[in-house]
Order: C-alpha cells, then sequence, then structure tokens
C-alpha cells in the first residue's frame, strides 16, 4: 500500500466542477484523482520530463483507480468578481474593459492536520493497495511531490508527499456499472494525452481533454463510542411557550 498526500496551505481549494463548464459556479470536491495526476504531470513538465518521473507516472496510471480520503467541507457561493480583459488593442493603464469572473471554491476545516504531523493544514490522500510500484518509481513520485505548486487554481497551493501510511479513505470506488457519484481517474495512456495536449500550441489546446470517470461512494464514518449520560438516548426535550 502507498498513498499520495497533501496539504491545502491556504486551508482553501480552488477549483471548478468538471461539468459545470468554465461559467459554472459549483466546486469540486472531492479533489479528482485525475486533477491530482495533472498536477504531477506539470510537474514533471516543470524538471524537463526527466525518464524515471515519466515511467513512474505512465505506471501509476495503469493502476486501479485509487481509494480517496478528504474531510467533509462546506462549499460556500462562489463569489463574483470582475478582473482585467485581455485587450491587446489597448495600452493605456486602467482604460482595460473588466469582465465578470467566478472563483468556486471549499473551505476546508481547520485543526486537521496531515498523517505526517508536522502542520496542521487541511489535507487528502489518494491510496493505493496495490504494490506494483519498485523504489525506483517511489522515489521519482517523491520528487515530482516535491515539484508541485498547486493542485486546481493556481491559488490553491499545496505541500504534497509519498505517504506509507495513510488515513481511512471515505470515497472508495465501485464496480464498473454500479451508481455512485462520478470522479474522472487517469488510465493507461493519460500521461501521453496530457504531453499532446500541452504541445499542441494556442490557448485552445492547452485545456487537457476530459479523463475517463469512475463512480465512487462515500463512506460513512463509524460511529464513535462516546461517554454516556445518565438520560435515555431518545429522550425529548419540550421549552415552555407560555
Amino acid at each position: 500500500m502507498f498513498a499520495l498526500e497533501w496539504e491545502y496551505l491556504t486551508g482553501r481549494y480552488v477549483a471548478r466542477a468538471y461539468n459545470e463548464g468554465q461559467s459554472g459556479i459549483e466546486a469540486e470536491w472531492p479533489p479528482h484523482p485525475d486533477r491530482v495526476f495533472q498536477a504531477l504531470v506539470a510537474a514533471c513538465g516543470s524538471l524537463g520530463k526527466p525518464l524515471a518521473e515519466a515511467k513512474a507516472l505512465q505506471k501509476l496510471e495503469t493502476l486501479d483507480p485509487p481509494e480517496i480520503y478528504a474531510p467533509d467541507v462546506e462549499r460556500p457561493e462562489a463569489q463574483t468578481v470582475f478582473v482585467p480583459a485581455n485587450d491587446k488593442t489597448v495600452d493605456v493603464p486602467g482604460c482595460h474593459k473588466r469582465i465578470a469572473r467566478t472563483f468556486p471554491s471549499v473551505l476546508l476545516p481547520q485543526g486537521i492536520g496531515a498523517s505526517s504531523g508536522d502542520y496542521a493544514c487541511p489535507f487528502c490522500a489518494l491510496v493505493w493497495r496495490s504494490e506494483d510500484l519498485d523504489e525506483e518509481d517511489r522515489r521519482a513520485l517523491k520528487t515530482l511531490c516535491n515539484a508541485v505548486t498547486n493542485i486546481g487554481h493556481s491559488q490553491s497551493f499545496v505541500r504534497m508527499w509519498v505517504a506509507v501510511e495513510a488515513p481511512v479513505p471515505n470515497f472508495i470506488p465501485l464496480a464498473d456499472g454500479k451508481r455512485g457519484t462520478p470522479l474522472r481517474v487517469p488510465r493507461s495512456g493519460r500521461f501521453d494525452t496530457l504531453c499532446r495536449a500541452y504541445a499542441g500550441g494556442g490557448a485552445e489546446w492547452r485545456r487537457p481533454p476530459v479523463g475517463y470517470y469512475q463512480t465512487y461512494t462515500r463512506r460513512e464514518e463509524p460511529e464513535r463510542d462516546l461517554p454516556r449520560g445518565v438520560f435515555d438516548s431518545n429522550m425529548i426535550v419540550l421549552r415552555r411557550t407560555g
């Protein structure tokens, strides 16, 4: 078993739900495994696409879809802001047109630290039960994790690492054909597809094509054994109104 864990250093995850399009206001949660994989591919490119790191990603994409740990969050309503448009015909400062943009995000719970224990930033994890990665692949993934700066929007700063122990996942992949929540996951060939999309040139080519979807189910946390008082658990409290 191995896991990829990451902390959101600002306590907020900024990412638009993929099926919402460019104007949607719904935030993505939990983070889709393919979005994490894209961040690793981008890190590989920033390092010059070294052979060992590329090989590790090509092996990672062939594994079964990972289980996910992600804390419960609230999805606040996306705020609309007005940003300067990229109008190349106007060079006078302050004369650029402003267009409306939304940045859907989720605020993560504070005080939930990672398994490493170094920080108290909210964190997530992808967990693989497979042992198909050798030590060389794990070292390559550690190098990539050190090069990842954000997952999702550039505002979503992260610190990422490879973990041997991981929290109990609460999102579990389902067998094909079963109903659940569809999440994008990497499959065999995804690394090459993303590299070709980036190398195509032009803004319209830089948005990666949609990946494969895998259905997940939410695993409920087991009920904790809390201290009990002398009152019955089915007690009904009445309030005097007059």
